[in-house]
């Protein structure tokens, strides 16, 4: 069993201008732009994904901003896509 706090989630990103972005943390450490697109595309068209990485190793930290063309499509993935499998991780 994977333990609750790595298992992908979402949350509206309350920094960004509008609510059409959705923050994903949980990641597995091996996910790549692709994989987070695909896997959070069952919402709807996702318009781009920003992965957080170090600063210093350029290495990927485990969470993504999603982004989306509409406010509905954000939100919809917040109930569609939570715990959502990327790269075997559910």
């Amino acid at each position: 069993l994977v333990p609750a706090e790595a298992m992908p989630t979402c949350v509206v990103n309350k920094n960004a201008e509008d609510v059409s972005e959705v923050f994903v943390g949980g990641l597995p450490k091996t996910a790549t732009e692709a994989d987070v697109r695909d896997a959070f595309a069952l919402a709807g068209d996702v318009k781009s994904v920003r992965l957080g990485t170090d600063a210093a190793t350029g290495q990927f930290k485990g969470y993504a901003f999603v982004e989306y063309h509409d406010a509905s499509v954000a939100q919809l993935a917040l109930e569609v896509c939570d715990g959502v499998e990327v790269c075997g991780r559910a």
